[in-house]
């Protein structure tokens, strides 16, 4: 390919040549899977993986690290190995996560700090340590561009909302490997190093990559909520619930209801299918009412399908109301929007004040001329 001016535009990385892959033709990949780890495993085999299984874990590979929503460490991308869109496999996954810096070469990716070549045998794997990042923010630029469409490389194009559609599918698929209450796997847990960020940002992806177009992530999520002890799992990683007691897990303590994170998360397609179904539209979690979450996260279409399906406007949590909340968070379409439904301008939390109070407390100008009537 010719070259560009990298300051006006994509620059042509010969994304193909540096995997190593042929495609169409069955994505061979001339690197294996392997790491030069301890002086006894220099000579083991490679890792088994077939060429199609290679060429999704480099689509995978790409994808998560041009649209993770924070910079990933080196065993969390290695998880990936693991995941396919029947389940998990923990068979699959890499004897020492620093294999998959072999999938492509230095050219694309690299770690801050850098992994030596040949580390001395002493130097096991170590989490946390290694951050993994494309060496250039041109390498994603290009993959996204339309020079990719027209190349010989357009089969490893990637596309924002079809990469959050992966990470999202992907992150409820390994959390959904956790059948077991957490209290009684405790091993898994510590050796699971994708959980956190699947914990922290499936949802994120989620709504990024719009669930309301895509039914077969509607289903997924829908499944996720309502898989019973795995959901419950993620209730506890994420808000530090403890839904078991005992060491055998079998008691079950309260937790929020399923429409109370997707009303968080703005997951409003979601919700409306939990509403369909029967789930209490006044459900209660950290910050009060789904509709409190919705309001504090300035979820618009996701308080207006609330309010539409009868929340109650008024009912307050540690945090004041919905109103409250979205008044001192500058949601000026929230504010407008509970006050048109009946919401108390003069209502408080126990421990904040009215919404007038909050809103100009953080300097939020036109949100107090809604409440002011002006």
């Amino acid at each position: 390919m010719p070259s560009t001016n990298q300051h006006t535009q994509s620059v042509p990385v010969n994304v193909e040549q540096q995997c190593g892959v042929s495609l169409p033709d069955g994505g061979q990949c001339t690197r294996s899977l392997t790491y030069p780890g301890p002086s006894e495993e220099r000579n083991s085999p490679a890792e088994e993986v077939s060429p199609n299984e290679q060429t999704q874990l480099i689509s995978k590979v790409l994808q998560w690290l041009a649209h993770s929503t924070r910079t990933l460490y080196i065993e969390e991308l290695a998880e990936l190995a693991t995941i396919s869109e029947t389940g998990i496999d923990v068979n699959k996954r890499l004897t020492d996560p620093r294999s998959i810096l072999t999938i492509c070469p230095d050219t694309l990716i690299t770690t801050t700090p850098p992994i030596p070549t040949n580390p001395p045998p002493e130097n096991e794997f170590k989490p946390n340590q290694h951050q993994i990042h494309f060496t250039d923010p041109s390498i994603k630029q290009y993959l996204q561009s339309p020079e990719i469409q027209t190349s010989t490389e357009k089969h490893l194009a990637i596309a924002e909302p079809t990469s959050h559609t992966t990470i999202a599918k992907d992150s409820l698929t390994y959390l959904l490997q956790f059948t077991e209450p957490y209290t009684t796997t405790p091993s898994k847990i510590k050796s699971s190093y994708l959980l956190s960020y699947a914990t922290n940002y499936w949802a994120v992806h989620a709504r990024l990559a719009h669930p309301e177009t895509n039914p077969e992530l509607t289903t997924l999520i829908l499944r996720f909520l309502g898989s019973g002890t795995a959901y419950l799992n993620w209730a506890a990683f994420l808000d530090g619930y403890a839904p078991f007691s005992g060491t055998d897990g079998s008691s079950l303590i309260r937790h929020p209801h399923q429409i109370y994170y997707a009303a968080s998360f703005g997951l409003t397609n979601v919700a409306t299918e939990l509403l369909d179904t029967g789930s209490p539209v006044d459900s209660r979690g950290p910050s009060g009412s789904a509709l409190a979450a919705a309001a504090l996260a300035g979820h618009l279409d996701t308080v207006k399908v609330l309010v539409d399906s009868g929340a109650d406007v008024n009912l307050a949590g540690p945090f004041g109301t919905p109103l409250v909340l979205a008044a001192g968070r500058g949601f000026v379409d929230i504010v407008r929007f509970l006050m048109e439904r009946g919401a108390d301008v003069e209502a408080r939390g126990e421990w904040s004040e009215t919404p007038l109070v909050e809103a100009r407390k953080n300097g939020f100008e036109d949100v107090v001329g809604v409440l002011l009537g002006r």
